[in-house]
């Protein structure tokens, strides 16, 4: 019987396809759950809520 040895290669191309996969499905599952409202359609489409006022864009420091 020959004793079993890590194997590098296997092991390095599982963690590359493993990592790749979390790195793009973890942000789009996190995105899902806790989306953020970042226009008034996003607040009238995920809450049925009527927008009554939108404010301009705030005014930065150099051009205030």
């Amino acid at each position: 019987m020959k004793p079993t040895k890590p194997k590098p290669l296997l092991n390095l191309a599982a963690a590359l396809v493993l990592g790749g996969l979390f790195g793009l499905i973890g942000p789009m599952v996190y995105e899902f759950f806790f989306r953020r409202v970042r226009c008034r359609d996003d607040f009238d489409r995920d809450f049925g809520v009527p927008v009554l006022v939108e404010f301009g864009p705030h005014p930065t420091g150099a051009s205030a």
